[in-house]
């Protein structure tokens, strides 16, 4: 197995900025990353997660705790665990460090686990067993807690129960049955120093299917694989509404005047106007939203985030939240959409006139 070492050492984890839920914004309002770290290696600068190397011991927590993906492992990344539990969703999972077994999908700790990967499992399997007889001696368990993992795999749990999925989380003390599986290994000791060996000191590795990801669809990642699962547990989907980064719905609380400012905002585009004759229509598309709150920027301050249920969620879809007049701006000739049928000219030419009546007589005495 091929393995690009100048991206293990230089970093074990990728930031991509663009894609966090705080880019762009005046204050951090997501801080999953930095409560779900168990080592404080994570802290944001200027908006942007930062990761201190020298305290981080490569758990992945920081992975399974973003909702975008906006933190990625280098060598083992989210896509690519991803498509081996697809195509070899027999296989177990263990750590890289688990040497007693070196077949199955490997990735760096069980920390890196999440709900979207899970539910991915649960389509092949109902009971999904996790070996952890060698956590308990782990250097990056002895760093946090001994229970650690153990804890991990109970919040797994309650959050498929809270969403009605009917899949249990089983550990093991004991390693899993050679003979059972094939031959799909995991990055092996022989690998490791092989790599080393053929090392090329090169300043940047070449980009993977992951890096090249564009930050829409990263963004979206671990989303749609939550939207395909929950349609096959359709049936037993809880009507309860969860605290979770990925069910939400919009509600306008007050007339909108059709300055576009959420939709310019939304990195995912689950806003967005769609236009027939002389009429735009204000959609929103549940399932593209990734509930980052920066819609909430709305200067009218009518827009709300409300919390929906697994079921509710599939249940939904496109939505209308206001149909308006479509115009074309008389001084600029875009097309622009209001709430106001004697206004003539589009947001940003009415903003700019306006700002040019007040220059003018900035700095009078009267």
């Amino acid at each position: 197995m091929a393995i690009d070492i100048s991206r293990f050492l230089t970093s074990k984890y990728d930031i991509y900025e663009k894609s966090c839920m705080n880019h762009g914004n005046k204050e951090v309002n997501c801080h999953a990353c930095t409560t779900t770290c168990p080592t404080e290696s994570i802290s944001f600068q200027l908006g942007t997660p930062v990761i201190n190397n020298s305290k981080c011991i490569d758990c992945g927590a920081c992975v399974s705790a973003c909702p975008t993906l906006a933190i990625d492992h280098k060598i083992t990344d989210y896509i690519s665990v991803m498509n081996k539990i697809n195509s070899n969703h027999q296989q177990p999972i263990t750590c890289e460090s688990y040497s007693k077994f070196s077949k199955g999908i490997k990735i760096p700790c069980y920390f890196m686990l999440d709900t979207p990967l899970l539910l991915t499992i649960s389509q092949y399997q109902k009971d999904i067993t996790f070996h952890i007889d060698d956590c308990k001696s782990c250097l990056k368990q002895l760093k946090i807690n001994g229970s650690a993992i153990i804890n991990h795999f109970a919040d797994l749990q309650s959050q498929l129960d809270e969403m009605g999925v009917h899949v249990t989380i089983k550990t093991s003390q004991t390693p899993p049955v050679v003979s059972v599986y094939s031959d799909e290994k995991g990055i092996s000791r022989r690998d490791f120093f092989k790599s080393i060996m053929n090392f090329r000191n090169t300043n940047e590795s070449s980009p993977t299917e992951s890096n090249d990801l564009p930050v829409k669809k990263r963004m979206l990642f671990k989303k749609n694989l939550i939207n395909k699962a929950l349609m096959k547990h359709n049936n037993t989907l809880s009507s309860s509404p969860l605290q979770s980064p990925y069910y939400f719905s919009i509600t306008l609380t007050g007339s909108c005047t059709g300055c576009s400012l959420c939709t310019k905002l939304c990195p995912t585009d689950a806003l967005h106007w769609l236009d027939k004759d002389d009429v735009s229509s204000l959609h929103f598309q549940n399932k593209d939203c990734v509930g980052c709150n920066k819609c909430v920027a709305c200067p009218e301050e009518v827009i709300e985030l409300t919390l929906m249920s697994p079921r509710a969620y599939v249940m939904g879809g496109d939505k209308t939240l206001v149909d308006l007049e479509k115009k074309k701006c008389k001084h600029c000739h875009d097309s622009f959409q209001t709430n106001d049928e004697k206004q003539s000219l589009c947001h940003i030419c009415r903003v700019s006139r306006q700002k040019s009546s007040v220059d003018l007589f900035e700095g009078l005495e009267f």
